[in-house]
C-alpha cells in the first residue's frame, strides 16, 4: 500500500467517525430510551413485562415501514446537497417532510386495526389488555417520529449531524423521564402503567419535534414550497410518485427485518411467560450491538450519496471498507462484553436470583 493511499484510507476513516460519531450517539440516545422503557415495564409488574415485547415490536414493525420509507429522503438531499448545494437540498426536504406528514396522517388512522392484533392471540386476557392499550396509543408517537425522521434527513444530509445528535438525546432524556414518570406515577404525574410507556414515548418525539423545527432555517419551508411551486404540479407529482415508489420497496425491506423479530417475540410467547420475559429481555440487549451501527451505517449513506452528486463514483468502495472495519471493531467489543459479563447486562431488568429460569 503506498503512502497516498494509507493518507486516504485515514482520512475516509476520520471522515466516516466525523459523519458518523453524531449519529452514533443519536442510535445510543434511542437506545437509552428502550432500555429505560423495559426496564420500567420489567419493574412494574410480571403482566407488563410479559406485555411489553409483543406490543413494542409489533408497534415498530407497522411504524419502521413508515419511516423507511420516509427516510428515503436522506439521500435525495445528500444528493442534492453534492450536486447543487443547500438550497435544492432544502427543496428536497421540503418535498420529504409532505410526504411525511400524509404518511403520518395513514398511520393514525391505523390505530384501531392495531389495537385488535392481540385479540389474534392465545395470551391471557390481562397481557391481551396491556397490548391493545399500547398499540392504539403507538401510532401517536410513530406519526410524530415519522415527521422526526424527514426533518432529521435534512440536517444528516446536509452533514450537520450534530444537530440531529442534540435534538436526538435531548428527546430521549425527556421520553425516559417522561416514560419513568408515567408508568410509576412520579413527580406528580398519574400512574398509567403500559399506557405510560406510550405516551412517554410520545412526550419525548413531540420535544424532538420542536427542536427540529426550531433549527431549522429562516424560510426553509417557504424556498421549498415556492421551488416546487415553480417547478409546477406534473414535476412535484413525478417526484412523489418516484419517492413512494422508491421509499416503499426500502420501508417494505426494513419492516420485513422488524417482523421477523416480532415473529420470534410472538413465538416465544407459545412457550410461556418465563420464555417470553427472557426474550424480551434478550432481545432488548442486543439491540445494544445493532443501534450504534445503524448510526454508523446512515453516516456512511450520506457521504456515498455526497459522492454520488459530485459524480465521484471511485470514492465509494474506500467509504464502504472504512466503514465496515469500523463496524467489526465494535462489535467484537460488544460480543465479548455479552460473553464475559452477562450476570452485569442482566442486573437492570431486576432478574435476581429467584429468577433463575429467566435468567437461563
Amino acid at each position: 500500500m503506498t503512502t497516498a493511499t494509507r493518507k486516504l484510507d485515514l482520512g475516509l476513516a476520520r471522515e466516516v467517525v466525523r459523519m458518523s460519531l453524531p449519529l452514533m450517539g443519536t442510535m445510543v440516545g434511542n437506545l437509552l430510551m428502550m432500555l429505560v422503557d423495559r426496564i420500567c415495564l420489567a419493574q412494574y409488574s410480571s403482566d407488563t413485562l410479559a406485555a411489553s415485547g409483543p406490543a413494542v415490536f409489533t408497534a415498530m414493525t407497522v411504524i419502521t415501514f413508515f419511516t423507511a420509507t420516509t427516510n428515503l429522503s436522506r439521500s435525495c438531499v445528500a444528493q442534492a446537497f453534492g450536486r447543487s448545494g443547500e438550497p435544492t437540498a432544502r427543496a428536497e426536504a421540503v418535498l420529504g417532510l409532505l410526504i411525511a406528514a400524509g404518511l403520518g396522517l395513514i398511520l393514525l388512522c391505523l390505530s384501531p386495526l392495531l389495537g385488535m392484533i392481540p385479540s389474534l392471540s392465545d395470551h391471557p386476557p390481562a397481557i391481551r389488555a396491556l397490548e391493545s392499550s399500547f398499540l392504539e396509543l403507538s401510532t401517536l408517537f410513530g406519526a410524530v417520529m415519522v415527521l422526526n425522521v424527514s426533518m432529521s434527513a435534512y440536517f444528516n444530509g446536509i452533514g450537520k449531524t450534530r444537530v440531529s445528535l442534540y435534538v436526538g438525546l435531548l428527546g430521549q432524556v425527556v421520553a425516559a423521564l417522561a416514560i419513568y414518570g408515567l408508568v410509576f406515577g412520579r413527580f406528580g404525574l398519574p400512574e398509567l402503567g403500559m399506557r405510560g410507556s406510550a405516551l412517554g414515548t410520545l412526550v419525548g418525539c413531540g420535544s424532538m419535534l420542536v427542536c427540529y423545527a426550531w433549527q431549522l432555517p429562516r424560510g426553509f419551508l417557504r424556498d421549498g414550497l415556492k421551488h416546487w411551486a415553480d417547478a409546477g404540479k406534473a414535476a412535484l407529482r413525478a417526484q412523489v410518485v418516484l419517492r413512494l415508489r422508491r421509499g416503499f420497496a426500502s420501508g417494505t425491506a426494513a419492516g420485513m427485518d422488524e417482523l421477523g423479530n416480532t415473529s420470534f417475540v410472538w413465538l416465544a410467547a407459545v412457550l410461556g411467560p418465563i420464555a417470553l420475559a427472557a426474550n424480551n429481555v434478550n432481545l432488548t440487549l442486543n439491540y445494544l450491538a445493532i443501534i450504534p451501527i445503524i448510526g454508523l451505517g446512515i453516516g456512511c449513506s450520506v457521504l456515498c450519496s455526497n459522492a454520488i452528486g459530485r459524480n465521484d463514483y471511485d470514492q465509494i468502495p474506500p467509504i464502504l471498507k472504512v466503514t465496515l472495519l469500523i463496524e467489526g471493531a465494535y462489535v467484537l467489543v460488544v460480543s465479548l462484553a455479552q460473553l464475559l459479563a452477562p450476570t452485569m447486562l442482566l442486573e437492570p431488568f431486576g432478574l435476581s436470583t429467584s429468577d433463575a429460569q429467566i435468567q437461563t
